[in-house]
This record gives C-alpha cells, structure tokens and sequence, in this order.
C-alpha cells in the first residue's frame, strides 16, 4: 500500500515503470494498493505541473524482500525509542 497525500497544491504521483498513477490531493489520502514481485528501484515523479519546483520532483520507489522491510521496521522501531 502507498499513501498519497499533499498539504499544498495538487500532485501527481506516477512511477511509471510499476504503472502507479494517482493524484495527490489537498486534504485528502489516496491509497495506491500494489503487488510487485521484482525488487528494484523504479523511477517516479510528479506528473501534474505544481509549480516552480515541479521540475525538480523526482523519487524513488524502493522494493525489497520481505525481511529487508521487516528489519526497516524494527530499526525505525528502535531508533524511535532511543529519542
């Protein structure tokens, strides 16, 4: 699941590679719900002009294995106990 919200102006959210397309709008959260069986890195961007900055909006959408992401988890855990 991948949430997608914004507090600003609308986006886009678009990794193509994975065919994930969804907007982002103010005040709202929508839920791109995905099953990719390839891990990698995949190339996403905001594909609705938002501004000055719209140029400069690119991310990466990371897959990794089951236990990759459970162990993400517990040093998130971790490092949020020890502040």
């Amino acid at each position: 699941y991948i949430l997608v919200t914004t507090q600003d102006v609308l986006h886009g959210f678009h990794v193509p590679e994975m065919g994930l397309k969804v907007d982002a709008v103010p005040g709202r959260t929508n839920v791109i719900k995905t099953h990719t069986l390839q891990e990698g890195s995949y190339q996403g961007y905001c594909s609705e002009f938002c501004g000055v900055a719209h140029s400069q909006m690119y991310f990466t959408v990371d897959v990794v294995s089951q236990s990759e992401y459970d162990q993400h988890i517990q040093d998130l855990q971790t490092e949020n106990e020890s502040e």
